[in-house]
């Protein structure tokens, strides 16, 4: 089976097409009385709760699409790993044990 890359689709005309068009007009300025901290304050909260509410649905998605092994499955992996692990530790401690003895007597 090949792997085929998806070409890259370009945006329809409608989308563009809702769009406006750029103009070389400078954006409206605020009237001065206006308090600008309160609203420059709730957009930043606005702009940090949605990334996280974004982050958070992202994540609930990604997880729903995880295969998740059965308990019996879980159970015996778990085994194998503490198995090897027990296997791994004592070959490295008689391993340790034998080159400390051999350093011993090589150093009397």
């Amino acid at each position: 089976m090949a792997i085929v890359a998806k070409p890259q689709l370009r945006k329809s005309a409608a989308v563009a097409a809702r769009r406006p068009a750029p103009t070389a007009k400078t954006a409206p300025q605020r009237p001065a009385w206006r308090p600008r901290l309160a609203a420059v304050a709730a957009g930043q909260l606005e702009g940090r709760t949605r990334g996280l509410t974004a982050w958070y649905r992202g994540v609930v998605a990604e997880l729903r699409k995880v295969t998740w092994p059965t308990r019996e499955e879980t159970i015996k992996l778990s085994t194998l790993v503490i198995a090897i692990s027990v296997v791994v530790g004592l070959f490295l401690g008689t391993a340790d044990a034998i080159f400390a003895r051999l350093i011993e007597l090589l150093l009397r």
